[in-house]
């Protein structure tokens, strides 16, 4: 048998290893980069927001209107405007220095530790009185100066003097000065982001290194054991009898291994379920094949008397019956132990269904001497599952016949019930026959198992109804005491609520 190839398709799991590791490690620098190229405007635009907030207010300060010009252009700018005179004495101020709603705040105050404005006003406090900064001291001696830092946050100020012309009492024109002091503040994580940038670009020399170093050890430790155990599994896909030997271990590829093996040992049981079907399929054919093949010998060895003839005729009539019942009994039971296929399923009444199955097997005059009860459940809902009608109809009535069967020679009774719990419903059929021999009890549901061969059971009929029991999500089993009778219980899951509609199936 040629070697099977296992075909890869994408990415290898070294590969992917390599690229999440790569990616962990880039990820903080890539994130915080792209953080500084928002924060990146913040700057400039604080600085001509200053610049602009400052000439509007020398221009109010000269104006008439001095206090209502610096309110509207610390309101329009978002700045605080303190306007001094010449000794430094304070004459306003209009305080609008704060920052517009921004959708990137949560994310960046999660990400960032950024500033609140109670924050930025202490911080303020801290630099001292305006007038005693050198940006104030250097705007007044040089006429205007603009400047921003960035230590927790982004801090601009803009000092300029004004210099108002007055008319005194010889209408002598005189200048009386004053300055402009213009405060911007921003809440935004400009330093702190730009700072943790460059630490980031220095770990980031370490990180990397480390990753793919990190990445090639877990791949080699995952790749090594992975690829034996592919190698091996590939090897039992093509061996005939694939033993189920593969390294198991605590880790998860032993486990993997684990699970293989349990495969392998379920593949197993099932060729030899198979092979042990298909002798026994080939042990109950031959016989009525035999019989067909000697009368067709017999008749073509010339003339025989009518009385043969007959004979011939009626075992080559029996022969066939039998050998089509075989047949058709082998078909359905292998459709039934795959699941019943392509079979429609509804809300199946199992107490209408019992009753007319009892009656029904109650008419047959073989079991005149038998007395056949049916216990319904409890409650007046009916118990409902969901299942194919006629499979179910077959279950009970192959039981019900089973345990009348043995119970038609001395008489006896044949109890039918039917109990629904929550999730369940359960059908019990007791009979008060002899029982089953404590060999026989765990062979009863297996293919071509009878104990009334004069009878000419087939051995069908039980593990179509274990077959037919499994395919509906259930389980069945059989139990007996010594000349206590036999006891057949099965369980199906109750149909969904939305599918309980009654039902009356006709037998």
């Amino acid at each position: 048998m040629a070697r099977l190839k296992l075909t890869r398709g994408g990415y290898t799991l070294r590969a992917r290893l390599l690229v999440a590791l790569f990616v962990t490690g880039v990820a903080p620098q890539a994130l915080v980069f792209a953080f500084s190229l928002l924060e990146r405007p913040v700057f400039g635009r604080m600085l001509r927001a200053t610049d602009a907030a400052t000439s509007a207010a020398h221009d109010a300060a000269a104006g008439a209107n001095a206090h209502d010009d610096l309110a509207r252009v610390a309101s329009e700018h978002r700045v605080r405007i303190r306007l001094y005179s010449a000794d430094d004495q304070l004459l306003q101020d209009v305080d609008h220095d704060e920052e517009p709603a921004d959708p990137l705040r949560p994310l960046e105050r999660f990400l960032v530790a950024t500033a609140m404005l109670a924050e930025v006003r202490e911080a303020e406090h801290w630099r001292g009185p305006p007038e005693l900064r050198q940006e104030f001291l250097v705007g007044k001696s040089r006429g205007v100066f603009i400047d921003c830092d960035m230590d927790a946050f982004v801090f601009c100020q803009g000092t300029r003097t004004v210099d108002v012309p007055t008319i005194g009492g010889n209408e002598a024109r005189h200048e009386r000065r004053f300055i402009v002091h213009v405060q911007k503040s921003s809440l935004r994580a400009v330093g702190p982001v730009y700072a943790l940038r460059q630490r980031l670009l220095r770990l980031l020399v370490i990180t990397v290194p480390l990753s793919f170093m990190f990445a090639y050890f877990l791949s080699r430790r995952l790749h090594k054991p992975l690829s034996a155990l592919r190698d091996a599994t590939l090897e039992k896909a093509t061996s005939s009898h694939a033993v189920a030997d593969l390294p198991e271990g605590p880790d998860e590829v032993g486990e993997v291994g684990h699970s293989v093996n349990l495969l392998l040992r379920a593949l197993d049981e099932r060729r030899k379920a198979t092979s042990a079907f298909m002798a026994d399929a080939v042990h109950e054919v031959k016989n009525p094949v035999a019989a067909i093949k000697a009368a067709a010998e017999s008749l073509a060895s010339g003339a025989q008397p009518p009385e043969k003839q007959q004979r011939i005729a009626r075992i080559v009539q029996e022969s066939a019956v039998k050998l089509d019942r075989l047949v058709t009994g082998l078909l359905d039971l292998s459709r039934a132990e795959a699941g019943m296929p392509g079979e429609e399923r509804s809300a199946v009444d199992l107490r209408t269904l019992a009753t007319a199955v009892s009656e029904s097997v109650q008419r047959d005059v073989r079991f005149a001497n038998v007395k056949i009860v049916v216990v319904p459940a409890d409650g007046e809902e009916a118990p409902l599952v969901s299942g194919v009608s006629a499979r179910l109809e077959s279950v009970l009535r192959e039981l019900v016949i089973n345990g009348a069967s043995f119970c038609e020679e001395k008489g006896g009774e044949v109890n039918v019930a039917l109990t629904a719990t929550k999730g369940l419903v359960t059908v019990d059929v007791i009979d008060t026959g002899p029982g089953i021999d404590p060999q026989a009890l765990p062979h009863v549901f297996d293919r071509f198992f009878t104990t009334r061969v004069q009878q000419k059971g087939t051995g069908l009929g039980l593990a179509m109804v274990k077959a037919v029991v499994e395919a509906h999500g259930g389980h069945v089993k059989a139990t007996s005491k010594n000349d206590a009778g036999a006891h057949f219980s099965f369980s199906l899951p109750r149909a969904p609520e939305s599918r309980r509609e009654p039902r009356v199936n006709a037998v």
